[in-house]
């Protein structure tokens, strides 16, 4: 499976970061100090995988940027 996270904000625009694996995604998502949503279900993220992204995440740098993050699994052979 791969993790697509992709990243939004209206100064920087988008940004994709792609993981092999959940862990891969929550140690970066972590690191980088995001706020994850509550209403996701953290334990299945692979369920995630709908043409549609999930919000799962979102962030404010020190002059009050947010940055939003969406989700997308896909699932590989």
């Amino acid at each position: 499976m791969k993790f697509i996270l992709a990243m939004s904000d209206k100064w920087m625009g988008i940004a994709l970061e792609i993981f092999n694996s959940k862990e891969e995604l929550l140690k970066y998502l972590n690191e980088n100090e995001w706020k994850l949503i509550q209403t996701i279900d953290w334990n299945n993220l692979e369920k995630y995988n709908d043409t549609v992204a999930e919000y799962v995440a979102v962030k404010s740098d020190h002059i009050g940027r947010t940055t939003e993050a969406y989700l997308r699994v896909v699932k590989t052979n």
